[in-house]
């Protein structure tokens, strides 16, 4: 019963991560319509969050003990970019 709830788990958390990365293209679309550089980002963080989700699952979480670092980097990255946009906007 137990290899079952892990397959099954498993599975979930695969469709998950492609609920994820699906979210993160409809967020990062509404960014470009409405010309949001913050949506646009927070898109791009979600659709490559979903990707390692999907991915790698269960597995991913039970081999790093830290995988808050993923999103920490991402958001970090993001941040980043939002500053770089933000400049470039202002000096045209």
């Amino acid at each position: 019963m137990t290899a079952l709830t892990a397959q099954l788990n498993e599975k979930q958390t695969v469709v998950e991560g492609l609920l994820t990365q699906a979210k993160g293209v409809a967020r990062e679309q509404w960014g470009n319509l409405s010309n949001d550089k913050l949506a646009q980002l927070g898109g791009k963080k979600d659709q490559i969050v979903g990707k390692f989700q999907a991915n790698y699952g269960d597995k991913w979480v039970v081999r790093h003990s830290k995988p808050v670092l993923i999103g920490t980097a991402v958001t970090i990255i993001a941040s980043m970019l939002m500053v770089i946009f933000a400049r470039d906007k202002s000096q045209q």
